[in-house]
């Protein structure tokens, strides 16, 4: 009876095509093995916005939002942030729907004005509760280190789709980076075991028609090769009718086609009846058995995982699994780098710094950058663990981000010896009156020394410079630091400025003014809390400065300006 009835449709929609019916393009639903890795090439990219754009110029007189936020989707996709703000925003004018909020964020975000794509994120999340904006949220709060808020908005994504493996890989991220292991490692593992899709082998496209009847029509634009769809005889350009989803009821949607497709279980055996390419073909039962879609971040959570094992002291464990990402064909530059530092925790924890050292040198992050410079510091190189280490951008360390913090405290404490030679020759050449070569000494052994003994040593610097009648001169790398800083700031550029200030000090640390200069940019570039803690510093050397009152009321300002901060996040 069910044959008959299917027969029937193809044979009326057959009977009405004479009849030059409209016919409506709605989209093509992928449903090849590559249907989770693939992206939109550029060039295809910019034809769809000229063809968005002639759209909406072709009918400007009854345009839509959605085709302006339809627009903006386009222009972040090409990376082009201006443009798809333009977009949003006119979308906004018409009508305040969620996908012009939500592609406003992400070009705000692409532009990395975090506080501007918040806002937007959040009115998107108020008109509609996606788990995409709630995904998009949790990265803008990723970048800002905000941990905590971060894993609140991955978990309400993970909340909504389940089934979405990249929510559970960064939950995992965030409680790495906030040293919480135990967690990290079951969220990685259940991001192991979420990725379960399914695959047919080929590419639908969906039309509705306007005729006599409204219909629609699932139509196959592609077959891949040995796949289930070509083992059942399906070709290019059959129609299909799907067991549960009639093709030709109208008020099934597109999305409600796509999700049919998209929530088939690997393994599980689907009903299609389907016809042969070209007219007055008669439809034929096809069982289709629905094969497993490999996951395209396979390499990276074998990594994350490994990294995460590595840090827990489970070496042998670690190593395989990093062993297994790098061979994995899903690796790529991220998983790779995630591997290499499991593996080189693991042969500095056998103490095969060596070897360590060898797997990290095509590595550039900063983690690995540490870890080198600690294989080097264990194997008597001091010298070049030091100009490693002091090469790395001051704003790359943070507390906030736990296993780094952690790494670099290990790197420190492997300098102690180093730290404690500089010390005793500074004061050697401090009690033979040579207070600049003494200084110096001291400034070696600051930039290396863990932190409650940098905080000694610079005691000991502003001591001995009360010795001196006059400040010997600034060295001249540091110079050079307050020359570009200063023609930074003069641009507007504050976040670059302050890593130069910061820069200067690691070279001069024995310069109380440098201090009050750098705490001045750091209040220009928002950083308040580093502002006041520069600020201290140069008063507990100059607390009789002429400037000490302007200090202490820039702090009083800066704690002020903080709080605000603190209240608007």
């Amino acid at each position: 009876m069910d044959r008959l009835k299917l027969i029937l449709v193809f044979t009326l929609f057959i009977s009405l095509s004479a009849c030059a019916p409209t016919i409506k393009y709605e989209g093509i639903i992928d449903l090849t093995r590559n249907s989770k890795t693939t992206r939109q090439h550029p060039t295809s990219l910019e034809k769809a916005i000229e063809k968005q754009k002639a759209l909406i110029e072709k009918r400007s007189s009854y345009a839509r939002p959605e085709w302006y936020a339809q627009l903006a989707y386009l222009y972040d996709m090409n990376r082009q942030f201006d443009e798809a703000i333009a977009a949003a925003k006119r979308a906004i004018e018409l009508k305040e729907i969620w996908s012009a909020f939500h592609n406003l964020g992400y070009a705000y975000q692409g532009k990395n004005q975090y506080h501007n794509a918040l806002a937007a994120y959040r009115k998107a999340l108020q008109l509609k509760r996606d788990p995409v904006t709630f995904n998009q949220v949790g990265r803008v709060y990723l970048a800002l280190m905000d941990y905590d808020s971060a894993l609140t908005n991955f978990k309400e994504a993970s909340k909504l789709d389940p089934r979405n493996d990249i929510y559970l890989l960064l939950i995992s991220i965030c409680h790495y980076r906030m040293g919480q292991y135990k967690d990290a490692l079951d969220a990685i593992n259940k991001a192991i075991s979420a990725f379960s899709y399914g695959t047919l082998g080929m590419k639908v496209k969906v039309r509705k028609v306007y005729d006599i009847v409204k219909y629609r029509v699932i139509e196959v634009t592609e077959v891949e090769k040995g796949g289930p769809a070509d083992e059942a005889g399906i070709k290019v350009g059959s129609t299909l009718a799907l067991g549960g989803i009639k093709a030709n009821d109208f008020k099934i949607s597109l999305q409600d086609i796509e999700k049919y497709f998209k929530t088939l279980k690997p393994g599980a055996t689907v009903e299609i009846w389907a016809t042969a390419p070209g007219p007055f073909q008669f439809p034929h039962k096809k069982l289709l058995k629905v094969e497993r879609v490999p996951d395209p971040n396979r390499a990276l959570k074998l990594a994350v995982k490994a990294e995460i094992l590595a840090i827990i002291g489970k070496s042998q464990e670690s190593r395989k699994l990093a062993e297994e990402s790098l061979s994995d064909e899903t690796s790529n530059e991220t998983s790779e780098g995630w591997a290499r530092i499991a593996l080189a925790r693991t042969y500095l924890k056998a103490r095969d710094y060596r070897k360590a050292k060898e797997i990290l040198s095509g590595t550039s992050t900063t983690k690995a950058k540490i870890l080198k410079a600690l294989a080097l510091a264990n194997m008597g190189r001091n010298k070049q663990a030091r100009f490693i280490y002091l090469a790395i951008p001051d704003d790359k360390l943070t507390p906030k981000k736990v296993p780094l913090w952690n790494d670099r405290n290990t790197l420190l404490c492997a300098f102690k010896p180093v730290v404690i030679e500089y010390e005793t020759k500074a004061r050697e050449l401090a009690d033979a009156g040579l207070y600049q070569q003494a200084l110096e000494k001291y400034a070696n052994a600051f930039v290396i020394a863990e932190d409650n003994k940098a905080k000694e040593l610079r005691n000991e610097m502003f001591q001995l410079l009360k010795k001196i009648s006059s400040l010997p001169p600034l060295p001249e790398d540091a110079h050079r630091c307050i020359v570009r800083g200063k023609v930074l700031i003069k641009d507007g550029d504050f976040g670059r400025a302050v890593l130069e200030f910061r820069k200067a000090i690691r070279l001069a640390p024995y310069f109380p003014k440098l201090y009050f200069n750098t705490a001045l940019v750091e209040g220009k570039a928002g950083n308040y809390e580093k502002a006041i803690c520069n600020m201290k510093t140069y008063l507990e050397f100059a607390p009789e400065a002429p400037d000490a009152r302007a200090a202490k009321d820039q702090i009083y300002k800066w704690e002020l300006l903080m709080e605000e901060q603190n209240a608007q996040e």
